[in-house]
Formats: structure tokens, C-alpha cells, sequence
């Protein structure tokens, strides 16, 4: 048996045990088991092609890096890019929650934003893995951005999630960028950026101008329609001490909790 007709019956024990996934560059793209998978040798060089109602991809393969039960990672170029890049087919210990998923997808749908809107900027590590340790929530995108030499921690936050995980995510920015400037190396988290759905700035934006210096907040509009980002005024802010207690109480029951999963 060559090694892509065993290539193909790996790929396919793999997607029947429904608990697999595929990233590639370890970005996650879908469940394996939701795809139709290809394998093609034309001359030019075999082909993975990769497929649902959803996506549709298809990778030249230079290479079979590893190739196990539990993981196969192709080195793999995209059309019209001359970088190698990695697919990973990987086993997972149970199926991803629709939810998570939907974030998994966001998170995708966000790099790209951020890619077309920030194009002088590097984006780095965006994730939506929860840390209970720490008290970051899978509900938001968290990561880093480097534009003009300068560092900023970043997160975001879908329009499909609900109205309290919008309006809470400026508490857990705040989080996430104290410990960006914790575990940075040598360069200055400058503050946070946080992105949120058109139209759901205003509340949050009162709620920044009354923090401190220290904790420089940036906040952004996006509409993923059509791609649109916007910076807001944190000036035009409205109505400030109505929305204090509410950003006070929340991060008073942040302190609790991360005081109880220390003692644990």
C-alpha cells in the first residue's frame, strides 16, 4: 500500500471515530466528520481537498510531517502563496460544543478583520480557550497586536453572543491586559483594544473613560457585513456614574473568584 492510500484510510478512520478536528496553522477550521475529504495525485503533485456547505479548500501537499492514530500533520501550500503552511487532523478527547464552535468560527472570521483592517499590524496568538485559572472566559477573543512598533492586548467579542457577555467584556479586558503586561518580555503592552459589535459601544465606552490612566482602553465598532471597524470617541460617553457601580460590582465578584479558585 503507498503512502497516500494510507494517508487515506488514516484520514478516514480518523473522521469515522467522530472526535477530530482540522486546523490549519493551527488556526481550528472544522470537525473533521463534518467534511468531505479528497485525496488526489495529479502531475503536478498530490492535492487534499477538503469540503461542506460551509468551506471549501483545497491544499497542495509537499509533505507527511507526522502521521499517527491520533494526529496527522500535512506540510502543505496554499494557491498562490509561496510559504509552506501545516494541516492538522487531530483526535480530540470529546466533540466541541455547538457554542464553541460558533466561537472557534468567530475567531477565524475576526484574524481576517483584523488582517484587512490593520494591515501594517502583526496579530498575534488569538485564541478562545478558557482559563478558569486565571478568569478568562471562552466567551471572547483574547490576544496580541503589534502596530508601529507599539504592543496592545486585544479581545473581542461576537455579535451572536448575548447582551451581558458584550457589556461584561470590558471587566475581562481588563483582565486579560493585566496579564499581557505580566508576562510580557521587553516590550510595553501600550493598553487594550477591545472590539465589539456595531451599535453596543455606548455603556462601555462610559465605563472606560472612568478607568485609570494606567489601563489605556481603546474601543472599536465592527460590523462583519462588511468588514467596517471603527474607532470610538471614549469622550462622547454620555451619562458616566450611572454605569460605575454596575463595572465595580462585577469586577469585586472577578476578585472573589479568582481569590476562591486560588485557595483551591
Amino acid at each position: 500500500m503507498n503512502e497516500w492510500a494510507e494517508l487515506a484510510r488514516a484520514l478516514e478512520a480518523m473522521a469515522a471515530s467522530g472526535k477530530a478536528e482540522v486546523r490549519e496553522d493551527g488556526e481550528w477550521l472544522a470537525e473533521l466528520g463534518s467534511l468531505h475529504c479528497e485525496l488526489r495525485a495529479p502531475d503536478k503533485g498530490p492535492l487534499v481537498h477538503l469540503w461542506s456547505h460551509e468551506q471549501n479548500l483545497t491544499r497542495r501537499i509537499l509533505g507527511i510531517r507526522e502521521q499517527s492514530e491520533d494526529r496527522i500533520v500535512l506540510e502543505i501550500r496554499r494557491f498562490g502563496r509561496t510559504k509552506p503552511g501545516r494541516l492538522e487532523f487531530l483526535r480530540t478527547d470529546s466533540r466541541r460544543s455547538a457554542g464553541r464552535i460558533a466561537r472557534e468560527q468567530f475567531r477565524a472570521r475576526f484574524a481576517r478583520l483584523l488582517a484587512e483592517r490593520f494591515p501594517d499590524a502583526t496579530i498575534e496568538a488569538l485564541t478562545t480557550a478558557p482559563d478558569l485559572e486565571h478568569s478568562f472566559s471562552g466567551v471572547y477573543v483574547r490576544g496580541r497586536m503589534i502596530e508601529n512598533g507599539r504592543a496592545w492586548a486585544l479581545l473581542a467579542v461576537s455579535s451572536a453572543e448575548n447582551v451581558a457577555a458584550i457589556e461584561g467584556s470590558l471587566t475581562f479586558a481588563v483582565l486579560w491586559l493585566d496579564w499581557a503586561r505580566s508576562h510580557a518580555k521587553r516590550e510595553v503592552v501600550e493598553g487594550i483594544r477591545l472590539f465589539i459589535p456595531a451599535g453596543s459601544s455606548t455603556r462601555l465606552r462610559e465605563r472606560a473613560s472612568a478607568l485609570s490612566s494606567s489601563a489605556r482602553t481603546e474601543i472599536f465598532e465592527f460590523r462583519e457585513a462588511d468588514g467596517r471597524v471603527e474607532k470610538m470617541d471614549l469622550a462622547d460617553s454620555g451619562n458616566l456614574e450611572s454605569w460605575l457601580l454596575p463595572l465595580r460590582e462585577a469586577e469585586s465578584a472577578l476578585s472573589a473568584a479568582r481569590a476562591a479558585a486560588a485557595r483551591v
